[in-house]
């Protein structure tokens, strides 16, 4: 076996029949579980997506086996696995309920082990509170458990048990007595960990049903009687007294980790991260697109404190979610509605997206019909419903990631458009929603209407578009890429030569980037610069120079030939040695001693020589003749025509050729 191997079984997983599934699913176990095979090839994600949907198998040996090669990939791959975290564990919590024991098992194991090497708990259990609501009484009880086993794994400074807590307590009031006694169960533990402070706020924030109440703090006491409590519980730090409890409750303690990708100038950026559940997780946030200063202006950052603040709903089918979207799909499609209901029902829609719709498979039936109501919104003329629809736009790209392609493909013209906007809401919030789909939505159909804006007459375009072709080729691996490399090449060429500054700087650190995936293709753009394009690519500050064939040919501009040093090993070291500047007056040395940057002091002192006596000579004559300073000036004439002793000109200095005469008459 090959590296190509998991490529064929990307063929082969796709199959209906579910004898060859079982067969196909063993040989990949033994192929995993050999640390020897690689598991490089074309389209891993391919690969994973297909097995994901082994899970939602109706044959346990199916969902069995999934489960395993996902388990052996988050082993090998680890932090690489963070992209297809939401849509593993979306099936996993369905797993959680399975009727064979031996799937909950693998289940829970899969959850456990993202959590030990692909992402936090807190980020795990993001993505697993639709657990606490599932409709199957089940998984509610595993996702308990689960809860449990992290605390005592993990430890209650791992969790926001702000979050957790509110759904645990709903839980002691659930229909199901098996779950009641399990939510019961993790509340203890929690006190276990954490102490008093959760006491009190359990007491006086939480809506424990009074029939639990007192049981609870009597079990409460009884752990501190027994000393059963954890040295976590007991410890207070510095002055304000900030132990687990304040990290795991308050309110003001608790900071979600939510970003955008950043623009890494000198390297790459994170692959997307697309999530799901109440709170959401992604790349760290390019730079800022203006100042918090900025007034109306969106960033990053308000873009991922909006990203939640919508109305909490609860779905419990898919025909619910069918009907939630009909209702918003109908409004935002009548630009008569008042502009309230229609910033409203795009609020509703990320609230049904956090309350888990993306795991119903009616969810992307319906979307396809939502993208001419969001493309409304988006060139609507009230800012708050352009922003709030840029918003949604960039938070399903950070749920979805690459199954928003076409969504994208078909919103990023008009966002496009907002760029040049008068309005600084509505300009930034384009800048921001684009940036989100760079970093999230891996779309090759992206590049082309990019790169074609590159011809705009708005010269704001312009340079937000060389920004996000920096973005993209230091996100984006390269396969990716490939397709539309041409067009990329052309796009950095442009950017370069571009009548913007601002523009220009970004398309050259693109070249940068470009240039570690095409490093031939990156020659060539090179070549095809002119002198003083290739000199300020080269004295670009924020860019290191790299050690590759473009970059190396780029390193020759205007220095002299390369010196190379004596090397024992096949790549010689290169020495370069820059000419400095060339002064505008010949300085000379100390001691007489000529230098490159000085002219040589014999031949000045030649030429100072002849030039005084030739003066003296014309002064002299001219008093004898009694004549003008016309004999004078035609002699100085002849003077100034004739060639110097020595060209100094040929080594780059500049030579003073006016002429001071020393005739009294020429200073009347």
């Amino acid at each position: 076996m090959n590296m190509s191997q998991i490529d064929l079984f990307s063929t082969l997983i796709g199959t209906t029949d579910v004898k060859k599934k079982i067969s196909i699913g063993s040989d990949v176990i033994s192929y995993l579980q050999d640390p020897s095979n690689g598991i490089e090839c074309e389209d891993i994600g391919c690969f994973i997506e297909g097995i994901i949907q082994w899970l939602m198998s109706s044959n346990f040996k199916v969902s069995l086996n999934g489960l395993e090669i996902l388990g052996l990939l988050v082993d090998r791959m680890k932090d690489d696995f963070r992209p297809f975290l939401q849509g593993a564990i979306t099936p996993c919590v369905d797993r959680l309920g399975d009727t064979k024991d031996s799937v909950r098992e693998k289940a829970n194991t899969l959850i456990l082990k993202c959590m030990d090497k692909c992402a936090p708990p807190q980020q795990i259990f993001e993505r697993l509170l639709p657990g606490f609501g599932h409709k199957s009484a089940k998984v509610r009880e595993e996702v308990l458990l689960l809860l449990q086993t992290t605390l005592n794994t993990h430890s209650a400074a791992s969790l926001s048990l702000s979050r957790l807590v509110p759904s645990i307590v709903k839980l002691l009031s659930d229909p199901s007595a098996p779950v009641r006694d399990v939510a019961f169960a993790t509340l203890v533990e929690v006190y276990r960990h954490v102490g008093d402070r959760f006491k009190q706020d359990l007491v006086n924030k939480q809506n424990v049903p009074p029939s639990k109440l007192p049981a609870l703090l009597s079990k409460f006491d009884e752990l501190v009687q027994n000393q059963q409590m954890l040295p976590t519980a007991m410890r207070i730090d510095g002055a304000k007294q900030e132990d687990e409890t304040d990290r795991g409750l308050s309110k003001s303690a608790v900071k979600r980790s939510t970003s955008a990708p950043p623009v890494r100038r000198n390297g790459q950026i994170p692959t997307a991260k697309p999530v799901s559940g109440p709170s959401t997780t992604s790349q760290q946030c390019a730079t800022p697109v203006a100042s918090s200063g900025s007034i109306g202006a969106m960033d990053e950052s308000l873009f991922i404190q909006l990203f939640e603040d919508v109305p909490r709903i609860q779905i419990f089918s898919s025909k619910e979610m069918e009907e939630h979207m009909n209702s918003i799909r109908e409004i935002l499609s009548n630009t008569n509605n008042e502009w309230d209901k229609r910033v409203a029902a795009l609020k509703k829609f990320r609230a049904i997206l956090i309350a888990g719709a993306v795991n119903y498979d009616e969810f992307y039936q319906n979307l396809r019909f939502m993208e001419p109501p969001l493309l409304i919104s988006v060139k609507d003329l009230r800012s708050l419903v352009v922003r709030e629809a840029c918003i949604t736009i960039a938070f399903l790209s950070q749920q979805l990631g690459h199954k928003l392609n076409r969504f994208c493909e078909t919103v990023l013209p008009a966002l496009i458009g907002l760029i040049p906007n008068s309005a600084k809401v509505v300009s930034t919030s384009g800048i921001v929603a684009i940036r989100f789909i760079i970093a999230n939505t891996h779309a090759p159909r992206l590049i082309p209407i990019l790169t074609d804006k590159m011809t705009n007459k708005s010269k704001e375009i312009r340079k937000h578009v060389c920004e996000f072709l920096d973005q993209l080729v230091h996100a984006w691996p390269t396969q990716k890429m490939e397709k539309y490399s041409q067009q990329l090449q052309e796009a950095i060429r442009k950017g370069i030569a571009d009548a913007d500054l601002d523009a220009r700087a970004s398309a050259r650190r693109a070249y940068y980037g470009f240039a570690d995936h095409f490093k031939d293709q990156a020659a060539a753009l090179l070549n095809s610069l002119d002198p003083h394009n290739k000199k300020a690519l080269y004295c670009d500050p924020t860019q290191p120079m790299s050690n590759s064939s473009s970059h190396s040919s780029l390193n020759n501009v205007g220095r002299t030939p390369v010196v190379k040093k004596p090397s024992s090993t096949s790549t010689e070291s290169l020495q370069k040695i820059p000419i400095p500047r060339r002064p505008a007056l010949p300085v000379g040395l100390p001691n007489g001693t000529p230098s490159l940057s000085a002219r040589s002091n014999s031949a000045i002192e030649l030429q100072a020589v002849q030039r005084s006596k030739l003066r003296s000579q014309q002064y002299a004559a001219a008093q004898r003749m009694k004549i003008g300073s016309g004999a004078s000036l035609r002699e100085a004439a002849l003077f100034k025509a004739e060639k110097p002793f020595f060209d100094l000109s040929e080594r780059g200095f500049i030579i003073n050729k006016k002429i001071e005469s020393g005739n009294p008459a020429s200073r009347k």
